[in-house]
């Protein structure tokens, strides 16, 4: 039985990974410290064109993963083939900008990728260096730059730029500099809250800074003000834009890093098989037994136990599939709000 026909709509969007390699060597990223499944690649063009023409309903991608996705030689090839296909592609989960080609940055304009984040956690070589190991800050600063000439040379919009400062202890006193360059270089500044707590700046003065700028010191003080965890919008991915690694593998989501995938392969067999998994039903029942009249599911058991990188346990996602408003508004709101971790 197709499940899926029955309770859910075919997604229109999903998440692919171009790459899985990275340039830098980052402390904290999750993938540098998912040693068991430390595997590399860049994913194909003939795998991006055959899936894409396999399923024309897909319309959204996120490009997006555990590598650069610059890093990734066909990268200006996939955005045009995306374009020409009028399908909208976004690079909202972010790039370190330190290995972008001449032909990439006039792809990411010319083809209106609508976002691109950036991360810079710092105003000076310095600090910046304290975690993006291996990164020049003087590259980053002037890939934006060209990319803003271009926009202005194509008269484009796109991509609206987002400069991402993650705070630590090493560079919370830069933030509000760090904001300051973000509007000297057009770009929109959203502080990223640190999900490592050993890292968290913990003086009364630093957190108060940090609040300024997003509103809350840290994600436990998140979660405590608004009973929601900070990474909610990485469950709705499963349903509205699920996840394929950069070998066609189906992760469902951004956090699953370390609990294996769902059956199948997107490249090799039909996507939407894994929507008839046992994992998959499981979330499917616990999620749309409002859209199942007179039928009983239990508790979310299943859900419940199951760990998560970001959450900890499924319970976090049990809480926000029970929160039917927060649902609703976040998967009508998909092509607007940003669904990335």
């Amino acid at each position: 039985m197709l499940y899926h026909q029955q309770i859910v709509p075919i997604p229109s969007s999903v998440g692919m990974e171009p790459s899985s390699v990275c340039n830098l060597k980052c402390p904290q990223c999750p993938a540098r410290k998912d040693v068991e499944h430390m595997d590399t690649g860049f994913m194909s063009m003939d795998d991006y064109i055959g899936f894409l023409k396999r399923y024309p309903n897909i319309r959204f991608i996120y490009l997006l993963g555990r590598g650069e996705l610059f890093l990734n030689p066909y990268i200006p090839e996939i955005l045009e083939f995306s374009h020409e296909r009028d399908t909208v592609t976004t690079m909202a989960n972010g790039s370190n900008m330190n290995s972008i080609s001449h032909e990439a940055l006039h792809a990411v304009v010319r083809c209106g990728v609508r976002t691109l984040r950036c991360a810079v956690d710092g105003v000076t070589q310095k600090v910046y260096e304290n975690y993006r190991i291996g990164g020049s800050l003087k590259t980053v600063i002037e890939n934006i730059q060209k990319i803003n000439a271009l926009k202005e040379r194509y008269r484009s919009p796109w991509p609206r730029m987002v400069f991402q400062f993650i705070p630590f202890a090493s560079n919370v006193h830069q933030i509000d500099k760090a904001a300051l360059l973000a509007r000297l270089l057009c770009m929109s500044f959203d502080v990223r809250l640190n999900r490592f707590p050993e890292d968290v700046p913990m003086l009364i003065e630093e957190r108060e800074k940090i609040r300024e700028h997003a509103g809350y010191a840290d994600r436990d003080e998140y979660l405590q003000q608004t009973k929601r965890h900070y990474f909610r919008r990485v469950c709705v991915q499963l349903w509205v834009g699920p996840r394929i690694r950069y070998d066609g593998r189906i992760a469902g989501c951004s956090c699953n890093n370390n609990y294996g995938f769902f059956p199948g392969n997107a490249f090799q067999n039909d996507f939407f098989d894994w929507m008839n998994s046992g994992l998959w039903y499981t979330l499917v029942k616990c999620s749309w037994a409002e859209s199942l009249p007179g039928t009983k599911f239990p508790a979310f058991d299943a859900i419940a136990t199951r760990p998560c990188n970001s959450t900890g346990t499924g319970s976090h996602l049990k809480r926000f599939l029970r929160d039917r408003k927060e649902w609703n508004r976040i998967s009508h709101d998909r092509c607007t709000v940003s669904l990335e971790p």
